[in-house]
C-alpha cells in the first residue's frame, strides 16, 4: 500500500492564512471605506495565520505519522475545510455592502457553500483514484504502451 502525503504544514498554513484573511476583512476595514482593508492592518494578520496554521499541520503531520490510519481522517476533514476556507474571503468580495457591511454574513454562507463543495468532490476524487487503480490492476504485466503515459 502506498503512504499518502499530506502536506499538512503546507495545508494547514493555507487555511490559517485564508481564515486570518477573513478575521481581517470582518473586524479591520478601513473606516472611510468598508470595502478595504488596508496592507499596514492585513499583512501582519496574514502571517500570522500562516505561522498558526504551519505549526497546528506540523503538529498533526508528526501524530499521522505515529498513527497512519489518522491520515484518511485527516484527509476527509482537510478537503472540505480548505474549500470553504478559500470559498470564504470570495463571498466577502461579492457581498452586498449595503445589506452586509461586514461582510460576515457572506463570508460564513460562502464558506459553508464551499464546505459543501468539498465534501461533495471529495467522494469523487476519491472514485476517480479508485477506478484508476482497478484499472491499473487490470492491466496485464508487460501490456503494450499505448502512450497514455509518455511525456
Amino acid at each position: 500500500m502506498k503512504r499518502r502525503e499530506l502536506h499538512l504544514p503546507l495545508t494547514c498554513a493555507l487555511v490559517g492564512v485564508l481564515w486570518a484573511i477573513c478575521w481581517g476583512m470582518i473586524h479591520k476595514q478601513s473606516e472611510l471605506d468598508r470595502t478595504r482593508v488596508h496592507l499596514d492592518q492585513s499583512i501582519p494578520l496574514a502571517v500570522a495565520g500562516f505561522l498558526g496554521g504551519a505549526l497546528i499541520g506540523a503538529a498533526l503531520q508528526r501524530v499521522s505519522a505515529l498513527c497512519p490510519p489518522l491520515t484518511r481522517v485527516l484527509e476527509v476533514i482537510l478537503v472540505p475545510v480548505l474549500a470553504g476556507s478559500i470559498a470564504g474571503p470570495l463571498g466577502w468580495l461579492a457581498r452586498d455592502d449595503r445589506l452586509d457591511w461586514s461582510g460576515e454574513e457572506a463570508i460564513l454562507r460562502a464558506g459553508t457553500y464551499g464546505v459543501a463543495a468539498g465534501l461533495a468532490l471529495y467522494p469523487a476524487g476519491w472514485a476517480c483514484q479508485c477506478a484508476g487503480r482497478r484499472r491499473k490492476a487490470t492491466e496485464p504485466v508487460g501490456a503494450p504502451d499505448t502512450g497514455r503515459d509518455a511525456r
